[in-house]
Order: structure tokens, then C-alpha cells, then sequence
């Protein structure tokens, strides 16, 4: 294991720490709120509703800001530097006046995306975005009802919208290359080139895998869709192993771009004095000062920003066992420990799967980080969860490739979806002290 030794013993690079740097005083900057110049054309409004949804997708990324972190390796930004302006924000509308009252019949804006869900990134990479247009595309003419035609019309323009707004980060990184010299100019150079073949194309290098999750990552959060990121150690260390063994990189280059890459799930966490837990202390105490979030009726308080929802569900797991069976961690997962273990942020959470057969370095490498008092990795017990995703009729070899939601839910990435269900414990508490009929038996009705 003489690459896991590299690992620990390589040194920050001067741009990882600036980054750093960069990155916590940026946390300390209020926000500034953004907004789309343009609505959908009025005409679309008689489309479907995922037809105009698709559209305002595609809109808004033809309109938010291109900046450019300096001396980041990878592009797009949920956040800008200077000033902080928040990309999330300023979503266009693209509902009805009729369909935003049934939805607040139901407690719902359009805002309610719950996310909650990991891509099928494994299959962006190997294929890119062109391909999964191209199958959209063919399927139109093949679609049983007009609900499936506008589902796949609707993955055409959100596509497209993508692949532009790729393309516009391509030319930004173009013309910035023409302003400057030396690494840096190579460096923008290949940014360019990267993000001309991805997340179009498949990735050809472990920086294009990167930096096509992190767009595609990037794209989902800044369109209301707080997703994880899966078992990123498993879809990209072919495309790392790969470099390294073709002598494309060494191990300090690949930390570089891990660091650079986990740096970026950073880039919209919020720390500014207001939101600290003894400013809120009196909207606490005063349960009508707390505000409803968009996404649901929860009720919650602007210091989210500081602890729970702060990391904003962007979970990446490491370690566990293949669909095959056969234990799944390699170098990259000890890269993206030791990333975790250097920043010292929020962003992204880390998990591990372990199991019996699990390593015995990482098992000790988890608990030294675990001592160091960041609170992660958190762990989850294969040896638990794959017999319990069996017993619920998974087949054995997607409860192998289980991940979480982000949330710590357990999902199985690009295969199973996300459900917020409300449970009242009161209900659960009076059946079992009175006897009360089954649950099932009271669905429907109404009881006295």
C-alpha cells in the first residue's frame, strides 16, 4: 500500500491553501441575492408544466454568472467570490397563478424541490450528456402518451441548456487564458478543453470526471435540487487509475485536484455573525418568529445556515462493498479521507461504509479523523444495510451499491428516489396505549 503512504505524507500545495483561505472568508460574507433578467416566454405557458420547468432551467443558466474562482481547477460556481452572489437564487417562474394555488392547497411552492436523490453520475461519465440527449430524442417517436413525449422534450432542452452553459464556461476560461501566462494559462487552457469534452462527451481524464460531476452537481443545487454525490470512489478511480498509470499524473497532482474539487461543496456555506446560534437566541425562544421553508411546512431559522442544513445534503461516500461483492476501497478513498481531513470543513460530508472485510487502514485512518473532532466520517454498517435492503426485495447486487440521500437516508444511486413523509407520533402513542385497529384498517377515515 505504498500509494496510501504518499497520501498522508504529500504536502498541501500554495494553491489549496489559499484556497482555503479564500474559501472560509468568503463564508464570512453576507449574500447577495441574484435574479434572472428574463421570465419564459408567455407563450410556453400553455405547455406541459415539466416542459416549462425544463425551459426555466435552461433559461436561468443562460443568464447566471460565468465567474471564475482564481486558482481553481474546476469551473462553475453555486456562489461567486466577490461579490458573495448566491446562483441559487432568482429562479424563473414558470408555473400559473392556477397551478401555484393548487399547489398551496397542498402546502407547496415552486420551490418545493426536495432533492434528495444521488445521479446515476457512473453513467454521465461513461457516456456524457450528448448520448442521454440522443436516446431523449429517439424515444420521442416511440412515447405511448403525451405525459412521456413532454417528459422527453423536456430532457432535451434542460440538455441543452447545460451543455450551453458548459460551453459559455469554456469561453470564459478561454479568454482568461489570453490575459495571463505561464501554469496558469496552461492551466485555463485545459479547463477549457475539459469542459469542451465534458459533461457533453464521457470523460476522458480523472480532472474531466471531476469536473463534469461537479458542473453536473453544481447545476442541480443552483436549479433548487440539493443532491448527493454518491460513491465517488467507485465511478471515478478507473478514470484516476487510469492517468496514473499512463503517467498523466502523479499523487500529488491528484490530491491537488481532490482538494480543489471538495473545496468547491464549500463555496456556498454561510457563517456570518448574524446567523450565529446566540444571535438567534431570541427568534428561538419565540416560536412565531421562526419561518417556513419553501420546501415543505417545516418550520426552521435562518441559523440553518450554520449547523444542520449547512452542508445542504452534499454527502459523498467512500469504502464499502462492490455490486460483486468484493470490498470497494482503493486510493481514492483514502485521497478524499485525507481531503476531508486537511480542509477541516462541513463540505461535503463524508461517509464510510464499512464491513468486515474492510481494510484495516482505513478502518484506522476513519478513527484518527474521528479523533481530530470533526464529527465525520460518519459510518455505515454493510453488514446491516445489504441483508435489510435483501429483506425489502432489493436485488442483492443494488443493495451492494447502496449510498445515502444526502440526508443519511439509504438510496440506491440513479435507481430509487426520495419520499418526506410525516409521521404523528401522537397517533402512533394513542393506538398503543387504547388497542386502536391496525393502521392500515384506518387510512381514509375519520376518527372521533
Amino acid at each position: 500500500m505504498k500509494s496510501i503512504a504518499r497520501i498522508r505524507k504529500r504536502s498541501d500545495s500554495e494553491r489549496v491553501t489559499d484556497l482555503r483561505q479564500r474559501v472560509r472568508a468568503a463564508m464570512a460574507q453576507p449574500p447577495v441575492g441574484w435574479d434572472c433578467p428574463e421570465r419564459i416566454d408567455e407563450r410556453s405557458l400553455g405547455e406541459p408544466l415539466v416542459v416549462r420547468k425544463a425551459r426555466a432551467i435552461a433559461l436561468k443558466l443562460a443568464h447566471v454568472p460565468d465567474g471564475l474562482w482564481q486558482g481553481q481547477l474546476f469551473a462553475g460556481s453555486m456562489t461567486l467570490e466577490e461579490p458573495r452572489l448566491h446562483a441559487e437564487w432568482g429562479f424563473p417562474e414558470y408555473t400559473t397563478e392556477a397551478e401555484r394555488e393548487e399547489a398551496a392547497r397542498w402546502g407547496l411552492t415552486t420551490h418545493s424541490v426536495f432533492g434528495h436523490i444521488v445521479p446515476d453520475y457512473p453513467r454521465l461519465l461513461n457516456r456524457g450528456l450528448s448520448s442521454i440527449r440522443e436516446e431523449a430524442k429517439n424515444g420521442r417517436g416511440r412515447a405511448e402518451n403525451e405525459e412521456e413525449s413532454a417528459f422527453l422534450n423536456a430532457v432535451i432542452i434542460a440538455v441543452d441548456g447545460v451543455m450551453e452553459y458548459a460551453a459559455r464556461l469554456a469561453a470564459r476560461c478561454e479568454e482568461e487564458a489570453e490575459e495571463t501566462t505561464g501554469e496558469c494559462q496552461e492551466e485555463l487552457r485545459e479547463m477549457a478543453i475539459n469542459l469542451r469534452q465534458v459533461p457533453a462527451g464521457p470523460a476522458q481524464t480523472f480532472w474531466q470526471a471531476l469536473q463534469s460531476v461537479w458542473l453536473l452537481h453544481a447545476i442541480f443545487h443552483a436549479t433548487m435540487n440539493g443532491n448527493a454525490a454518491g460513491r465517488l470512489d467507485q465511478y471515478a478511480w478507473p478514470f484516476l487509475r487510469a492517468d496514473l498509470e499512463a503517467g498523466r499524473l502523479d499523487w500529488e497532482r491528484a490530491g491537488e485536484l481532490v482538494d480543489c474539487f471538495c473545496l468547491k461543496f464549500n463555496e456556498r456555506a454561510q457563517t456570518t455573525e448574524e446567523q450565529r446560534p446566540e444571535e438567534r437566541a431570541e427568534e428561538e425562544l419565540d416560536f412565531s418568529q421562526r419561518t417556513r421553508h419553501g420546501t415543505s411546512s417545516q418550520l426552521g431559522t435562518r441559523r440553518d445556515r450554520l449547523d444542520a442544513t449547512n452542508h445542504w445534503l452534499q454527502n459523498v461516500v467512500i469504502g464499502g462493498l462492490t455490486p460483486e461483492g468484493k470490498d470497494g476501497t482503493n486510493p481514492l478513498s483514502f485521497l478524499l479521507l485525507e481531503s476531508y481531513r486537511r480542509n477541516q470543513m462541513t463540505n461535503p460530508l463524508l461517509t464510510v461504509r464499512l464491513h468486515r472485510e474492510s481494510p484495516e487502514e482505513l478502518v484506522h485512518r476513519v478513527c484518527e479523523t474521528l479523533k481530530e473532532g470533526g464529527g465525520m466520517p460518519a459510518l455505515f454498517n454493510d453488514e446491516a444495510l445489504v441483508p435489510a435492503l435483501e429483506g425489502e426485495g432489493f436485488p442483492r447486487e443494488d443493495a451492494l451499491d447502496y449510498t445515502n440521500d444526502g440526508c443519511w437516508e439509504v438510496i440506491i444511486p440513479g435507481r430509487t428516489d426520495f419520499r418526506f413523509q410525516r409521521l404523528s407520533l401522537m397517533f402512533c402513542l394513542e393506538g398503543a396505549l387504547n388497542r386502536v385497529a391496525a393502521h392500515t384498517q384506518l387510512i381514509g377515515r375519520e376518527l372521533t
